[in-house]
């Protein structure tokens, strides 16, 4: 991937970017916000592989109805994937990712997402300490206590051949401090995901202006370089004034008393809801575990096809995950 560099959040000056065509075509020139050098989006190692082989010049008789398909993007689909630079050595050295680089995929004309806003949202993602806290323990922590535990118990039976009544007791009290550590080990888990959902809320913010979502996805079992940023097109405008009409509804309905609540906060609440939940929207829609059944055996999904075609849209799932949650039990509030 090509960097660019001196990029900066001054709209004053505009300066012609160089990037390829979406589908193989001729280069074009794109304007880049920026006040310094142009901007080189390029595409991406990733991207290559999917791309190669795959181009086709564009039939000139199509029809005008496929040409107005090409034009818009289809709401709740999944953009691009942005994986680490990095190759080498993924089970010990961090990923690392290159945030002034931007993948040609975002670059289409059809999308509003500024390159400043993606440098911007990227260096918030990938530079927190939550983040890298995730990449590098959320998946190893349970496996290197286990190990370590295995380890000390082999070291002890090897050490006292013969056995006796102390090995028996060290056994049983190591078993104790295994159980608890595991233990501690899934509040730890469960908290760095909440530092990721908060480190993607706060990059959310920023990209909804621009109908786009991040996400974070795990998609290696051990390897550093596995944990991918998801962009999404969501047209969140379409989603907020249902998830306002829920919010009146719980209030006109909350015990023991209504509650009363002006039309300005009712707004920050449902803004504040989307951003809450937009991180594990965007991890289960790119695993596909928010698809509607298409087949008998695949069950009947409580909700009907509203702002996406195939899928939960925003607004669906945020009245699945908070308005109709079912109460949790105390090991569910724990882990």
């Amino acid at each position: 991937m090509v960097p660019f560099a001196g990029v900066h959040p001054c709209r004053t000056t505009r300066h012609p970017a160089r990037l390829m065509e979406p589908h193989g075509g001729v280069p074009q020139t794109r304007f880049s916000e920026a006040s310094g050098t142009a901007a080189q989006i390029a595409v991406s190692a990733h991207e290559e592989k999917i791309t190669n082989g795959t181009n086709a010049p564009v039939d000139p008789h199509a029809t005008r109805g496929a040409r107005v398909e090409r034009e818009s993007f289809r709401n709740g689909r999944i953009i691009c994937a942005v994986y680490p630079e990095n190759t080498t050595m993924a089970w010990i050295v961090p990923a690392r990712y290159n945030p002034y680089s931007m993948p040609k995929s975002l670059a289409d004309d059809r999308l509003s997402i500024s390159a400043e806003d993606y440098v911007t949202a990227m260096e918030m993602i990938t530079n927190d300490f939550r983040f890298r806290c995730y990449c590098m323990f959320y998946s190893r922590l349970m496996a290197l206590w286990i190990s370590l535990s295995i380890l000390v118990l082999i070291l002890v039976l090897l050490g006292q051949p013969n056995g006796g009544l102390g090995v028996l007791i060290f056994a049983l009290i190591w078993m104790l401090i295994l159980l608890l550590g595991i233990i501690c080990i899934l509040i730890t888990r469960k908290h760095m995901l909440i530092g990721l959902r908060h480190c993607v809320q706060s990059a959310n913010k920023l990209l909804i202006k621009s109908d786009m979502l991040a996400g974070v996805e795990d998609r290696g079992q051990l390897s550093c370089h596995k944990i991918v940023v998801i962009f999404m097109y969501i047209r969140s405008a379409e989603c907020l004034p249902d998830i306002e009409r829920l919010i009146r509804q719980q209030n006109a309905t909350a015990q023991p008393r209504a509650i009363e609540m002006s039309a300005a906060e009712v707004k920050d609440l449902a803004l504040r809801l989307v951003l809450k939940y937009s991180q594990n929207y965007v991890k289960e829609t790119s695993k596909k575990r928010l698809l509607f059944p298409t087949r008998p055996l695949e069950g009947v999904s409580e909700f009907s096809p509203k702002h996406c075609a195939t899928s939960y849209c925003l607004c669906q799932y945020v009245e699945k995950r908070h308005f109709k949650r079912s109460p949790r039990e105390w090991y569910e509030r724990i882990f």
